[in-house]
């Protein structure tokens, strides 16, 4: 079961969302809350395989805080921005924040499968991720380890080649 949390203060634009979750993405379990504090709490409390996070909600400070808020307390789950906006210059500063991708709610109201693939790549590009992460630290820790190693070995002296 994939649990998704929409966080989305709008009833028309949740329904909307919720009906394209249902119709297109299998196996899935929909909770949504209105407010940033009440996500912040459902995320900490119960996680998410995947956040849709709205960008003008009521308690909002600026798109850029917002999304740093849950970027923090979505912990593995990746975050998908629904708005009204198609601003791509926030669209791109939000994705180099973290998020996975940026969808305007009027292409999920023309073409709600858009949901499904939303979700479905933003989970493989940010699984994709950690897994490079992994990898990164595991070779930065290996590299550490040959360095001590090689310190031992040389006794901490320096090899220079020259004469004097």
């Amino acid at each position: 079961m994939l649990n998704i949390m929409l966080i989305e203060d709008d009833d028309e634009d949740a329904f909307m969302i919720r009906r394209a979750i249902e119709k297109h993405v299998r196996d899935a379990d929909c909770v949504r809350v209105q407010t940033l504090a009440a996500g912040e709490r459902m995320l900490k409390e119960n996680g998410a395989d995947v956040v849709i996070l709205d960008l003008h909600l009521p308690d909002s400070v600026n798109p850029a805080d917002d999304c740093a808020r849950i970027f923090k307390c979505a912990g593995k789950a990746p975050v998908v921005i629904s708005t009204n906006t198609t601003d791509r210059v926030l669209a791109n500063i939000l994705v180099h924040a973290g998020a996975e991708d940026f969808l305007d709610k009027q292409s999920i109201a023309s073409d709600p499968a858009r949901i499904r693939d939303a979700i479905h790549f933003a989970i493989e590009r940010h699984d994709a991720v950690r897994r490079l992460m992994t990898e990164k630290e595991r070779a930065e820790s290996d590299m550490a380890e040959k360095d001590t190693m090689l310190n031992c070995f040389m006794g901490g002296y320096s090899v220079t080649s020259g004469g004097s």
